[in-house]
């Protein structure tokens, strides 16, 4: 049975709307994972799929029954994703746990980890030539050969968390927590910005706009976060669609329409990921997690010690070489199926990218990741880790449902691991500190609901 395409969108709009609402009357909470994934799932499995569907064009490259099919797939996904990850009635209004930390050891651990990205961006940067060299072209980055060292600027992320908890519980002046902010963060804005990236735009902005939430500067009301979605979602729309004049010596003109990213062509979201999920209907290739196994369990040992790592991984889970890019499928399984070549770069997105590694199984997967959202939104009612957990995750998500789960959970598994030791070994478990001691910290029910 063929389904019209946009009204399977309009589902997966009507969908999210509910869910969104659903999330909001429940936790009272603007921040709330449930809410955010709505949200990012509303733009991309609705908002996207209709644009690219106005576009005659798009039948060039796909057709109206793979179109069909990859909605449903995602109508299907999204339904078990929600039934994990929403709120059950007064299960997520549970009283918070009397945790209590220092707000100068928290500050402590925020500015040891700003400390630590911004010396590994600026030592890559300067290594290779400096700023004017790295992002003196379209796309610019710089590159280590360790992938530790090369990924280090991600601690921003916790970094300007944790410093804006320190400042809420220390009710400094706004304006040393603003600056604070902006800096430990500064390697986020210099490569989302000066590099034209989507996904780092997104999570500079998230994190400066989610610390100043929790330093209470500013208030998580539904026009900020409105206002804050747009401009996000323009900037990131403006500067991928105007990289080869985005960067340093470049004109910085806007020159094309921000919206021409989205114009159909063989690397466009809804396009790849259509294609992604008919190669993997087609020729039954899954990998039943596999590639995520690699990303969690052999990625982090570092290459010195095991030199091979991603061929003995591709060998012995039957993957892909996951540190060649573009590789999905098999390039003659995707080009029998679809006529065209996968794009380098491209990226399917979260529900293509399941689907691929488990098939309709994806379905359970989808189920136990939305539950997991739910079980750590839930824990950061009581505990600092998951508070951290928590945000991390909201800065995070944009990579998990614009590209796919495996550059979402090595990032988060990144940035949030070294935040919790440092944590442990700063501040240690205050909960068992002298009364006296307690009047000087933060405790996690102050933070636990921004609004």
């Amino acid at each position: 049975m063929n389904f019209d395409p946009h009204n399977v969108a309009y589902l997966i709009g009507f969908l999210c709307i509910c869910v969104a609402y659903l999330c909001i009357r429940r936790t009272r909470n603007w921040l709330d994972l449930g809410f955010v994934s709505a949200l990012g799932f509303a733009v991309f499995y609705c908002l996207v799929p209709l644009y690219t569907l106005s576009q005659p064009e798009l039948w060039l490259f796909i057709s109206e029954t793979q179109a069909s099919s990859y909605l449903l797939t995602s109508l299907a996904f999204c339904l078990a994703f929600f039934a994990g990850v929403a709120p059950r009635s007064k299960v997520d209004k549970q009283r918070a746990g009397r945790t209590f930390t220092s707000p100068a050891g928290l500050i402590t651990v925020g500015l040891i980890l700003a400390t630590v990205s911004l010396v590994f961006f600026f030592y890559n940067v300067f290594e290779q030539g400096g700023l004017s060299r790295v992002y003196g072209s379209a796309y610019g980055g710089a590159w280590a050969n360790s992938g530790y060292a090369r990924e280090a600027p991600l601690l921003s992320l916790p970094a300007a968390l944790f410093i804006a908890l320190g400042m809420r519980g220390a009710r400094v002046r706004p304006a040393l927590a603003v600056a604070l902010i902006l800096v430990s963060v500064t390697p986020l804005l210099l490569h989302g910005f000066l590099g034209a990236r989507r996904g780092y735009i997104f999570m500079a902005i998230a994190a400066v706009g989610t610390s100043l939430f929790l330093a209470r500067i500013l208030k998580p009301r539904f026009a900020n976060i409105l206002i804050g979605a747009t401009v996000t979602g323009l900037l990131m729309l403006t500067f991928v669609s105007n990289r080869d004049s985005f960067f340093v010596g470049g004109d910085w003109a806007i020159e094309s329409n921000p919206l021409e990213i989205l114009d159909v062509r063989e690397g466009q979201e809804f396009v790849f990921a259509t294609a992604i999920h008919e190669a993997a209907s087609q020729s039954g290739v899954h990998y039943f997690g596999g590639r995520y196994l690699t990303v969690v369990a052999i990625r982090p040992i570092p290459r010195q010690i095991w030199p091979d790592k991603y061929e003995d991984a591709a060998a012995l889970f039957g993957t892909p070489n996951l540190e060649k890019e573009g590789q999905y499928v098999p390039d003659n399984v995707f080009i029998s199926t679809v006529g065209w070549r996968q794009e380098t770069g491209s990226a399917p997105g979260l529900i293509a990218d399941v689907y691929l590694e488990f098939g309709a199984y994806g379905a359970i997967f989808m189920f136990v990741f939305g539950l997991s959202l739910r079980a750590i939104e839930r824990r950061a009612h009581s505990r600092f880790n998951f508070v951290i957990l928590k945000y991390a995750t909201v800065g995070l998500l944009i990579y998990a449902i614009a590209q796919g789960f495996e550059p979402f959970i090595f990032r988060l598994l990144f940035t949030v691991i070294p935040a919790v030791i440092l944590l442990r070994l700063t501040t240690g478990r205050s909960s068992k500190k002298s009364r006296a001691r307690r009047s000087r910290s933060i405790s996690v029910k102050e933070i636990r609901n921004p609004i």
